[in-house]
Parts: structure tokens; sequence; C-alpha cells
């Protein structure tokens, strides 16, 4: 009986220890794009956190906007374009929250 209890609890902890690592190397991966941004991706970005905004209107041939939709750092719902139609040129594009929130503690990322 003890033996079943002890295999029990070494599972439970091994499977908590299972879910904090891949919580923590999702995370990572997430990150990693904002430490490599190049200069007109570090402006874009710095655009969102001036106008303390999490959806502006690019051109959808922004380099820039492409890369970042592409390592999904940028989204372009939707769902909510007639909402900006007539108001500003381009397509309304989102920042994820996870990294608005990044950005905001780590400004230097953005040369902030």
């Amino acid at each position: 009986m003890g033996s079943v209890l002890l295999i029990a609890g070494s599972y439970a902890i091994v499977g908590f220890c299972w879910e904090l690592v891949t919580k923590w190397m999702f995370q990572q991966s997430r990150i990693k794009p904002l430490r490599g941004l190049t200069p007109p991706e570090r402006d874009l970005l710095r655009s969102y956190l001036e106008g303390e905004t999490k959806t502006m209107s690019f051109d959808d041939l922004n380099p820039a906007v492409i890369s970042l939709v592409h390592e999904k750092v940028l989204s372009k719902p939707v769902n909510i374009v007639g909402a900006f139609s007539g108001k500003s040129p381009g397509t309304p594009v989102v920042i994820e929250s996870w990294a608005y929130e990044h950005l905001k503690k780590n400004p230097k990322l953005v040369g902030r």
C-alpha cells in the first residue's frame, strides 16, 4: 500500500514539474522573436506602446507587419475590419496581449 502511494505521489510530482517546464518553454518560444527585432519591427511595436493601444492600421505589404504576423506577435482579426472602415487607411493589426505586456515590462526591446 505504501509503495502505491509513493508511486502515485512521484507521478504527481513529475507531472507537475513537466507542466511547469513545458509552460516555461512555450513562453520562451513566444518571447524569442522579440529579442531579435529589426529596426522597422522595433519602430512598429514601439508605436503600440506610445499610443497605448493594442490595435493599429497598417499597409498589408508592410514587411515588418508581415514578419511579426508570421511570428505570431501581431494578428489580423477579421471580425473587427468593419469597425475600422473609413477611419484609417490599411488593415487593422492587433498586438498579442502577451507581447504587449512583455514589451511594457521590457521597453528596451523596442528602444524606449
